[in-house]
């Protein structure tokens, strides 16, 4: 694993995510985010995870 990738497992729990959104909000953790999709594209989001080249996560929009 490179040297600015970590691995971060975190259990089920209101602690374990508070401290996650520190380290977000911090920026020792940062979301690679691959694409966004609008509600309406959902099937196109679908697609682009299916084909196995996103390279972080794909978010669906709810709202604007």
């Amino acid at each position: 694993m490179d040297k600015d990738k970590q691995l971060v497992a975190l259990k089920r729990g209101f602690d374990e995510l508070v401290d996650l959104a520190e380290l977000v909000v911090t920026g020792r953790l940062q979301v690679r985010i691959a694409k966004e999709y609008p509600l309406e594209e959902i099937q196109a989001a679908c697609d682009y995870v299916a084909t196995g080249h996103a390279d972080g996560k794909v978010i669906i929009k709810l709202t604007d």
